[in-house]
């Protein structure tokens, strides 16, 4: 903005209070095994949940994130705790009811473990007493800790604490972004607790890459453009899955007579792309031997062949 000649306003400060509140102590663990299988961090959820805590264990695949909450259920199965999940690849309509069980968990007396990857760091508004995380960068790693003890008001209330471990898996980060998050740890080694006015100090001294450049047919080509996609391919590609259709068509009726019962006109078409939003789910681009472009399309999704997805209410699919 400022070089378009406009005016730029102070930024808005919170409360000098609460940010300087010491909310956070950081342990990190070194792990010889898979963390599924670590001792270490399962004797530190069970004390938790024993405690009546409320635990937050982020990871960062949607399939490591089943294979802990199926561990979690093994593991705790003597505790009366809460054991959830939370991921991207449900269904749009089960990806709601997760996210409102969550909260719902966390805003109650109880324990809970919440097994989440990392979409649990814009969606969800909760406070964790333990908070356990694989390495991620320093920007997702400081929203993880947001997390954690947020509801926190005074120093009485005392710090809570979160474990860190190291990922070993190629994506869905690359090794500069995680060096980022090494490089945050590193410097919160030194302070036995931590406030957000402490974070806020050291990812502003953090090195940062300079950014690649990349070609823009939209922006750099001036007067001679030609079409385009305006952004790389991502990992998934959201569909309908097969073994959906008819339910979904079942939905689309209903709501195809409700609007003709208001004097609206809607085609049947239309009900359904209307429905079919809540049946939609994001999955892994299949490899090439699969020729999922060639999958029958309803609007704007792919449906998917009959038996291609294992899809499970409870857990989604990897």
């Amino acid at each position: 903005m400022r070089e378009l000649g406009e005016p730029i306003g102070d930024p808005i400060e919170g409360p000098q209070e609460l940010e300087e509140l010491k909310r956070y102590q950081i342990r990190e663990i070194q792990l010889k095994e898979d963390p599924i299988n670590s001792e270490s961090i399962w004797s530190e959820v069970t004390k938790a949940v024993q405690e009546n805590q409320k635990v937050l264990w982020v990871t960062n695949s949607v399939a490591s994130c089943i294979d802990i909450y199926q561990q979690a259920q093994k593991k705790l199965q003597d505790i009366k705790a809460e054991v959830l999940i939370y991921h991207s690849r449900f269904r749009y309509k089960d990806r709601l009811r997760k996210h409102e069980q969550i909260i719902n968990a966390f805003g109650q007396p109880g324990p809970v473990l919440a097994v989440t990857t990392q979409v649990c760091e814009m969606s969800l508004d909760l406070s964790a007493d333990l908070l356990i995380s694989a390495m991620a960068p320093a920007t997702s790693l400081i929203q993880r800790l947001g997390r954690l003890n947020r509801r926190m008001k005074s120093e009485q209330e005392g710090s809570r604490v979160a474990l860190f471990y190291e990922w070993n898996e190629h994506l869905p980060y690359g090794a500069a972004e995680l060096e980022t998050g090494r490089q945050l740890l590193e410097q919160l080694r030194e302070l036995e607790y931590i406030s957000q006015r402490d974070l806020a100090d050291i990812i502003s001294q953090l090195s940062r890459e300079e950014p690649a450049r990349v070609k823009s047919a939209w922006l750099d080509q001036n007067w001679c453009t030609y079409p385009s996609s305006l952004r790389e391919a991502g990992y998934t590609i959201t569909v309908l899955l097969a073994e959906d259709q008819d339910a979904i068509w079942k939905a689309a009726e209903v709501r195809q007579k409700k609007a003709l019962d208001k004097g609206q006109k809607l085609s049947r078409m239309q009900a359904f792309l209307q429905e079919a939003q809540a049946w939609s789910i994001p999955i892994r681009i299949p490899d090439k031997k699969t020729e999922w472009w060639n999958w029958q399309r309803r609007g704007f999704y792919f449906i998917t062949e009959p038996g291609y997805i294992t899809y499970s209410e409870e857990v989604g699919t990897p």
